[in-house]
């Protein structure tokens, strides 16, 4: 499976140093989940919410997305391949 340079840690360190909680009317929190491709070079592609939360969050968890180095992409049989992640952003 793919993975983002440094581990899960490190991913955890540039959500939470990249994401600004959206200014709403009223309170919100949940978990937004969204749906990109890690191609074979690592880049991501093909964002997507597939569960939503409200749409400034939504907007927001794409944009960090949208922000992230290439990850290290997939590998199957010892060759790079293109994966399909699904990854959950907390609100609280």
């Amino acid at each position: 499976m793919p993975e983002f340079v440094g581990g899960k840690d490190s991913l955890l360190s540039f959500l939470r140093k990249n994401i600004k909680y959206p200014k709403t009317i009223g309170s919100y929190k949940g978990t937004v989940y969204c749906q990109f491709i890690i191609e074979k070079d690592g880049s991501i592609s093909n964002i997507e919410i597939i569960k939503g939360l409200e749409e400034n969050f939504d907007n927001e968890s794409i944009r960090v997305i949208q922000l992230m180095p290439n990850w290290n992409p997939g590998i199957h049989l010892g060759k790079a391949v293109s994966c399909k992640m699904v990854l959950p952003i907390k609100y609280k």
